[in-house]
């Protein structure tokens, strides 16, 4: 996510950024602890210093604002009021 970032900041020109994952969910719709702590870390400054050797500390946190987080697919489903159990399971049936 942080290279995404970083090229669409390269290109934004007056346009905003963001950036965020829709991953799967527990049974209840909540994230599992692995996106919980994937989540957690995106945001840490040695990662993000690793991250952007070629951008100044104002950029830096310019850029980390950008990042919105991590959401289900169930939570954006409830959001637009589609009902998730009639998605697919996986997109193989779909085609290329």
């Amino acid at each position: 996510m942080r290279r995404h970032l970083d090229a669409a900041w390269e290109v934004r020109g007056r346009r905003a950024v963001y950036g965020f994952f829709i991953v799967e969910s527990e049974a209840d719709g909540s994230l599992t602890d692995h996106w919980r702590s994937a989540g957690a870390s995106r945001l840490a400054a040695d990662a993000l210093q690793s991250s952007f050797p070629h951008r100044s500390s104002l950029e830096i946190d310019a850029i980390s604002r950008c990042y919105l987080g991590i959401t289900t697919w169930r939570q954006v489903c409830n959001q637009f009021q589609i009902d998730w159990l009639t998605l697919p399971h996986d997109t193989s049936s779909l085609g290329a």
